[in-house]
C-alpha cells in the first residue's frame, strides 16, 4: 500500500480522547494499515473525512446529557455517509498536576459534555469552582499539565497519558455501564441507498428532512417506528427562517426485520415524505448495539 493509498481516521483531539479509543476499535476492525489523525474541533474532523481514503469518527450521543450538538448538522453539510457505531462506556475522573495540592477555588476544566455528566460531583466538592469548557477530555488534561494549575475531568488513560495526579476516581453522575457515548463512523457520500443494507441484529436509519413546520407534523407521523428518535431544530434555509431541518433517526429492531415487509414500509414511507419536504437525505445506518 503507498502512501496515497493509506487509509485515514479523523478524531477529535488531542491525543487520549475517548472518540481516540473509538477510533482505534475501528481501526483494528477494518484491518490493514489505518492512520489514526487527530484534529482540533468537530468541524475540522469533519471536513478531514472527505479527503480521499479517509474517514472519521464522530460523538453523536451521550446516554447522560444527550446528542452532541453539531454532529449531523455537520455530517450534512459536509457532505458524509453514516457506515458504522461504536459505543464508548464513560468513567471519569478529576486529576491535579503532579506537585500541586487540592485547590477550594480552582477552574475546572473539561469537554462540555464530561463537566455536565459531573455535575453531582462538581457542586458538593467545588461549589465555587469555574468551570471552562474545552474543546475535549484531553485538551483539559494537557491544559492543566501545562499550565500546573486547576482541575481536569477526564478519563483514567487521560490522567496516565498527560503525567496527573488522580484526585478523584469515578465522579460522573452516573456510574457504570449506563453512562456511555455513542460515536459514529462517517465516510464520504456514495451514490448508493446504503439504509437497506443487512444488519440481522437490527439498525438505526438516520435521515435529514428540511420542510415548513406545517409539514413536519405529518413527516414525523409517517416515519414514525417503534423507538424512533425524533430531533428538530429551527434553520436558516437561503435566508429564510420559516424552515425547520428535522432529523429522524428511525430504530428498526430484530421484531421489525422479521417482519417481510418492513423494507417496502420503508421505502413507502421515505418516498411519501420526499412529495412532501424541501429536501430529504438519508444520512446512513448504523448496526444497533
Amino acid at each position: 500500500m503507498t502512501t496515497d493509498e493509506l487509509m485515514t481516521i479523523a478524531y477529535l483531539g488531542p491525543r487520549g480522547t475517548y472518540t481516540e479509543q473509538a477510533a482505534t476499535i475501528i481501526a483494528q476492525q477494518a484491518g490493514g494499515i489505518v492512520k489514526l489523525e487527530p484534529r482540533q474541533s468537530l468541524a475540522d474532523v469533519a471536513t478531514s473525512a472527505r479527503n480521499k481514503n479517509s474517514s472519521a469518527v464522530m460523538a453523536y450521543n451521550n446516554a447522560t446529557v444527550g446528542t452532541v450538538q453539531g454532529c449531523l448538522d455537520l455530517i450534512t453539510q459536509e457532505g458524509l455517509e453514516i457506515t458504522g457505531f461504536i459505543r464508548i462506556h464513560i468513567k471519569l475522573y478529576a486529576g491535579i498536576a503532579k506537585g500541586t495540592e487540592k485547590q477550594q477555588h480552582a477552574e475546572i476544566y473539561s469537554h462540555e459534555k464530561a463537566l455536565q455528566q459531573a455535575t453531582g460531583w462538581i457542586q458538593q466538592n467545588y461549589p465555587h469552582a469555574k468551570w471552562q469548557a474545552v474543546d475535549s477530555t484531553a485538551a483539559a488534561a494537557k491544559k492543566v499539565m501545562d499550565q500546573g494549575t486547576g482541575i481536569a475531568i477526564a478519563s483514567e488513560e487521560v490522567m496516565r497519558l498527560y503525567g496527573l495526579k488522580i484526585l478523584a476516581h469515578d465522579i460522573g453522575d452516573i456510574k457504570g455501564s449506563r453512562n456511555y457515548t455513542d460515536f459514529l463512523h462517517v465516510k464520504p457520500r456514495s451514490n448508493e441507498d446504503t439504509y437497506f443494507r443487512s444488519h440481522p441484529e437490527g439498525y438505526a436509519v438516520v435521515i435529514a428532512i428540511d420542510s415548513t413546520p406545517q409539514d413536519i407534523g405529518g413527516i414525523i407521523k409517517e416515519l414514525t417506528y417503534p423507538k424512533t428518535k425524533i430531533l428538530t431544530r429551527p434553520l436558516n434555509l437561503n435566508g429564510r427562517t420559516d424552515q425547520l431541518r428535522c432529523y429522524i433517526e428511525i430504530v428498526v429492531g430484530q421484531g421489525i426485520i422479521g417482519q417481510t415487509d418492513h423494507r417496502k414500509n420503508l421505502e413507502d414511507a421515505i418516498g411519501k415524505v420526499q412529495q412532501t419536504a424541501i429536501r430529504v437525505l438519508v444520512l446512513g445506518t448504523y448496526s444497533l448495539p
